[in-house]
């Protein structure tokens, strides 16, 4: 009992650590594959403060109701 949780342990930590890891394709050299990753990490860097306005919804006022709000 105690190999087969080992083994499932085991297993199971290995699928998550190498999902964890990423995906690297084998076509691409280090190079291009830095520099995807460091555009991807620089346009969602770009994107934090949109997203802060809309989850706080202080870009634009509430759409949840089809009635006019009233602003007095």
């Amino acid at each position: 009992m105690k190999r087969i949780l080992a083994l499932a342990f085991t297993i199971s930590a290995v699928a998550a650590l190498s999902a964890m890891g990423g995906c690297q394709t084998l076509t691409d050299t280090p190079g291009a594959n830095a520099n995807r990753v460091g555009l991807t990490l620089d346009t969602n860097v770009r994107q934090i403060p949109s997203d802060a306005e809309s989850v706080l919804l202080l870009d634009r006022p509430s759409t949840l109701t089809s009635v006019p709000v009233p602003t007095h």
